[in-house]
């Protein structure tokens, strides 16, 4: 049998990039550190794909059980197959070096109807690539699908509680047509992916937008690592599109780009505040964003998004309250309960009800609480700090990939290594494993919480003190 050169996952890499192909094959250990974010989504993936199974039940789980198990696993999925096996999951096919596992196979009637399982709500012109080169290993397999079908999440399912009904659930798209239109694509690639995955040397492949679509690339701390801190490519307030448009133009530092005649006004700011070092902001903007309050409250939840939802009345990747926290600036503080694992945004504004006084200001950080509040018609002044720190009223004189409170508090130098801070990601994992365990208030959750309301602390001293001395300069 042929050397498998290429999996599905492996192509789809080639044709993003043909030098991260060939580091994940021949430099593995070159990898940028595989993020919680990402771990979470294989674990959800991992979900669906068991509930899609229910679909078609009573079938066979082809999936081999150790990496040396997959030729074996190829030539049972071709004796299953002929021996007139109905239902397939995880069924291997190899033809042409490349080899393929598709979610579920039906065979019914004469016909073989290939499934693929995604854990999202809408269908990508990836997903299409990634089934039509599944297409192209079994039609060469002697195994031509008639229908190939992707499976994805409704968008409008809501949960009545109970069991699950996985037809409820899931979409069915038939992308038949489509993927027999990538057949001709899929010849012309496979040869190229083949070529940079056994080459001597990493393919000469510049940077580019395709780092990070369609997906981020796990190689671009390899690939980044000669950009300097004041590229354009680092630049927080244009797209990724911009960024490579001035950097073909010639501009090799954020320096360099004329801001005479440019309309981009929060470009402006970034560029001022990235080459004097210091915060570009607007004093009078943030002192009508600051509400004068008698006391700031601090408050910290974290959510999970369960692609399968766990609440009856909940849709799938709903943010679902798990664990929550309010400080207030005298110390006082009040942990959030809930009646099971998963709360709702109810709850927590019916306790925080009787925690804060008229005149306080409750701060938090995020969209998802933000629009919680504002569906509650919360009866209290509030101040989503997220909006502060991305608002044309405040830069800060550095780039960051994601602008969160950790992130923004580690190059204020609020953190350091002496308090390291869980993002919350890591904190969700951490929350996923001791509720397996039945213990849902764990203390690594409620340090985890404690410290992101200190971050939060410090954020908006750190902007209140900003307005202070233009206040002060003024007197």
């Amino acid at each position: 049998m042929a050397k498998t050169e290429l999996s599905k996952s492996t192509f789809i890499r080639a044709v993003q990039c043909l030098k991260s192909v060939y580091l994940n094959k021949n430099r593995p250990f070159l990898r940028d550190h595989l993020e919680a974010s990402q771990l979470n989504k294989f674990e959800r993936g991992h979900e669906i794909g068991y509930l899609a199974w229910k679909l078609f039940p009573n079938g066979i789980d082809c999936s081999p059980k150790y990496p040396g198990a997959y030729a074996k696993a190829a030539a049972k999925t071709a004796e299953l197959i002929l021996g007139g096996a109905k239902i397939l999951y995880e069924a291997v096919f190899e033809y042409d070096g490349i080899r393929v596992l598709p979610d579920i196979i039906v065979l019914e009637n004469g016909e073989i109807n290939m499934y693929e399982v995604k854990g999202s709500l809408n269908v990508s012109p990836t997903y299409i690539l990634d089934a039509a080169l599944q297409y192209y290993v079994l039609n060469g397999a002697g195994f031509t699908p008639s229908h190939t079908f992707i499976l994805h999440v409704n968008k409008n399912y809501v949960y009545p509680g109970g069991e699950i009904r996985p037809e409820d659930f899931f979409v069915f798209d038939d992308i038949t047509s489509e993927v027999i239109q990538q057949q001709e694509f899929i010849k012309f690639k496979i040869p190229e992916a083949k070529a940079a995955v056994n080459a001597n040397k990493s393919p000469e492949v510049a940077i580019g937008p395709h780092c990070y679509l369609p997906y981020p690339c796990d190689f671009r701390g390899l690939c980044w690592k000669s950009v300097p801190e004041d590229s354009p490519l680092y630049l927080n307030s244009i797209d990724l599109q911009s960024r490579f448009r001035l950097a073909s133009e010639g501009f090799t530092s954020i320096s360099q780009i004329p801001l005479e005649g440019n309309d981009n006004k929060l470009l402006k700011m970034e560029i001022e505040a990235r080459i004097s070092g210091k915060p570009k902001y607007q004093s009078s903007e943030l002192q009508k964003i600051f509400y004068s309050a008698k006391q700031q409250v601090y408050l910290k939840i974290l959510f999970i998004e369960n692609a399968i939802p766990r609440l009856a009345g909940t849709r799938p990747f709903e943010p679902l309250p798990i664990a929550w926290m309010a400080l207030k600036e005298d110390g006082k503080f009040i942990e959030g309960k809930f009646s099971n694992p998963y709360g709702t945004f109810f709850e927590i504004a019916q306790q925080l009800q009787y925690f804060l006084d008229k005149q306080d200001l409750l701060i938090f950080w995020g969209k998802t609480t933000d629009c919680y509040l504002h569906q509650l018609d919360f009866d209290f002044p509030i101040l989503n700090l997220e909006n502060v720190y991305q608002s044309e009223s405040l830069y800060l004189p550095f780039y960051l990939d994601e602008k969160t409170p950790e992130n923004i508090a580690t190059k204020l130098g609020i953190l350091n290594g002496e308090l390291a801070v869980m993002n919350d990601e890591e904190a969700i994992r951490a929350w996923s494993g001791e509720s397996a365990k039945g213990k849902y208030n764990s203390e690594e959750i409620q340090n985890h919480l404690k410290k992101h309301l200190f971050l939060l602390r410090e954020l908006y001293l750190y902007v209140t003190r900003l307005i202070e001395q233009d206040t002060n300069s003024l007197s």
